[in-house]
């Protein structure tokens, strides 16, 4: 897939659940030069992602949801992930996730990534055989859930799934 090519488009499935993807093209967020994919999926959630690769980095800067309901979260900084560590290499980064919503204050949770590079792998699916790069990826999730728990109580009206969405950036 072509992340940078307007139209491309991937779905990833599991089980009775899909998640489509339409890389959109470049747009600028936040006052940074992004490409900006669509996505939906089964659950009924719509949001648009902005992201980039720059000097062999993958940076994520937010994603706006449109449905459920509109709220936008980003990052501070910029979710980073290097694309060149070396095998058993570990990565971390501490940024902070601030969701926005009208009539709400700004929600600022923060997050410690940790991203470890485990090597190639090939991978065979119906589709065919790819050469693939295995990482392991960490934030403690018991924190995520914390969180949710804080939103919702500050947002009872919200559903638990988009409360955990707000929080953990499900789009």
């Amino acid at each position: 897939v072509n992340y940078r090519k307007a139209g491309a488009t991937y779905t990833i499935t599991t089980g009775a659940n899909w998640q489509k993807s339409t890389v959109m093209g470049p747009a600028t967020y936040r006052g940074n030069s992004a490409y900006r994919t669509q996505n939906v999926n089964s659950a009924g959630f719509e949001a648009d992602s902005y992201s980039n690769m720059l000097d062999s980095i993958a940076y994520t800067y937010g994603s706006v949801m449109t449905k459920p309901q509109l709220h936008e979260t980003y990052f501070s900084p910029a979710m980073a992930m290097p694309l060149s560590l070396p095998v058993k290499q570990t990565y971390t980064q501490s940024l902070n996730q601030i969701t926005v919503q009208a009539g709400a204050a700004d929600y600022v949770m923060p997050v410690v990534m940790t991203t470890t590079y485990r090597g190639r792998e090939t991978v065979t699916t119906a589709f065919g055989t790819f050469e693939t790069c295995k990482n392991t990826e960490s934030a403690p999730p018991s924190r995520a859930f914390e969180e949710a728990g804080f939103y919702r109580r500050e947002h009872p009206a919200l559903p638990l799934a988009y409360c955990m969405a707000a929080t953990c950036d499900g789009a």
